[in-house]
């Protein structure tokens, strides 16, 4: 009987370690997903916003500067493996056009429709969010003339494309992948949702 305990013994030993060196492996697989986002850039627009944009570790971050007859500029951020591409442009809003949810949904409505020319999608399927002190809205089209099983390498298959807006200021940007499940896809659109903050406006507003 002794013996059979201590057999017993051993053998719940034994799955105990196993089970501790599955839970080991699933942590770090999961830390191994999501790259840390160690840096950030600071990017001044019209010469009196400034804005922090968070880079994720190992990504491509490429300014484009200000284009002196428009005022916009525009950055684009890439990962270490190329799946997705994150292209953010900073525009003026000097008459606070897109301050409100209406009002965003009326210009998506607009600068989106030409995507269903070529889209899988029939509609613009619109997706809305809000952080403090700004709001956005972004959708998602599928290129229906690629085959999603031979996308071309310089090709990519989903245009994720949406505005974000805080007074007097807005984005718009375009996020461009083969898939919306990746780690990277989710990076890139967390980033240009909530990570991307203005630290500093103009007093008026």
């Amino acid at each position: 009987m002794g013996c059979a305990r201590s057999l017993d013994r051993t053998a719940a030993d034994q799955v105990m370690a196993r089970c501790s060196s599955l839970w080991l492996a699933a942590i770090a697989a999961i830390v191994a997903a999501a790259p840390a986002l160690t840096s950030s850039r600071t990017i001044t627009v019209f010469a009196t916003r400034q804005f922090e944009v968070p880079v994720p570790t190992g990504w491509k971050f490429e300014d484009k500067n200000e284009d002196p007859s428009t005022e916009i500029r525009t950055i684009v951020l890439t990962d270490p493996k190329e799946d997705v591409q994150l292209s953010v442009s900073f525009a003026p809003d000097p008459e606070i056009e897109l301050a409100s949810r209406a009002a965003l949904e009326k210009r998506s409505r607009q600068v989106f429709a030409f995507y269903l020319a070529t889209s899988v999608e029939k509609d613009i399927p619109l997706t809305f969010f809000e952080t403090p002190g700004s709001l956005g809205v972004f959708a998602s089209f599928t290129d229906g003339h690629l085959d999603p099983k031979k996308i071309p390498k310089d090709e990519k298959l989903i245009s994720t494309t949406g505005f974000r807006s805080w007074k007097g200021t807005y984005v718009l940007f375009t996020l461009l992948s083969n898939d919306k499940t990746s780690p990277a896809y989710k990076t890139a659109l967390d980033l240009v949702r909530s990570g991307i903050r203005q630290i500093k406006a103009p007093v008026a507003f």
